[in-house]
């Protein structure tokens, strides 16, 4: 349903020009920059996102973001995205570790309240367990990261084909 909202897709169709390339003997990286004049009325903050691919020799692959808020008003952001990873098992045999067990409470218009929710069945003792069994489980909601680490993990692992993936995340000062 239309929401006139900024929540999914802002920059999905928008145009990004290359602002460096990289080739090296350890990696290769892409930097692409886009920027945005705040001319929609669901989100009047302009900003410059600058999105950066890097994979190495290693077979690691790392996504650095960074906006930059470029108008004179605070700017409320987050960033999600949904990646998709076929393993050939069923959702029911993939677990879930998340750094979370909270996450932000959403309105009818899919817009954070400001307020907080407990995950269930998501708990960090369900590490201790190898993770919890994705099954039916829908998510559309920003989590709240709990870690006191630098980084924050999630993983998600698919037992009968031996495969993993581990997300990690820097975690800054002030970010949630």
């Amino acid at each position: 349903p239309l929401r006139n909202t900024a929540l999914h897709g802002l920059v999905t169709d928008a145009p990004f020009a290359v602002s460096r390339a990289e080739n090296t003997q350890e990696a290769v990286s892409l930097e692409l920059t886009h920027e945005y004049d705040g001319h929609l009325a669901g989100y009047p903050f302009p900003f410059v996102l600058r999105v950066t691919y890097t994979l190495t020799c290693e077979s690691r692959f790392w996504l650095y973001v960074q906006a930059q808020n470029i108008g004179t008003e605070a700017m409320p952001m987050g960033f999600g995205w949904h990646p998709y990873f076929k393993t050939g098992s069923l959702a029911d045999q993939i677990r879930l570790t998340l750094p979370s067990q909270r996450f932000f409470e959403l309105d009818e218009m899919l817009v954070p309240t400001g307020k907080t929710e407990l995950l269930q069945g998501f708990a960090p003792e369900a590490a201790v367990q190898g993770g919890t069994l994705l099954g039916a489980a829908h998510f559309d909601h920003g989590f709240v990261i709990e870690t006191n680490e630098a980084q924050a993990r999630t993983l998600l692992r698919d037992d009968s084909s031996n495969l993993a993936l581990l997300i990690e995340q820097d975690v800054a000062a002030g970010i949630r």
